[in-house]
């Protein structure tokens, strides 16, 4: 999910419950802005937690990630080498 998609999810939520307790609010409505907002919480809260709360709602303060992490890099899903069993090998 891209950072503008949980911001999105939010407001879209936020705009189903005014929309059901607008004009005038009941019992029935209020349940049902309860069950909208936990539905969006069940949505958010996973990314939030796997990548953090500055990642979804201020990317622009999050280090791009590095293309090498301690001298291993990607090869291809479907190594062509024998010895090669999961498709990783150590730069020289």
């Amino acid at each position: 999910m891209h950072d503008c998609e949980a911001v999105n999810v939010s407001q879209v939520a936020i705009f189903g419950v005014g929309r059901l307790l607008l004009p005038r609010p009941t019992l029935k409505g209020l349940w049902q802005g309860v069950l909208l907002l936990w539905g969006a919480a069940a949505i958010i809260l996973p990314i939030i937690r796997a990548e953090g709360l500055r990642a979804v709602f201020a990317p622009w303060l999050v280090r791009s990630p590095r293309a090498r992490v301690s001298g291993v890099t990607r090869t291809s899903s479907r190594p062509m080498l024998a010895g090669m069993e999961n498709g990783i090998r150590a730069v020289d």
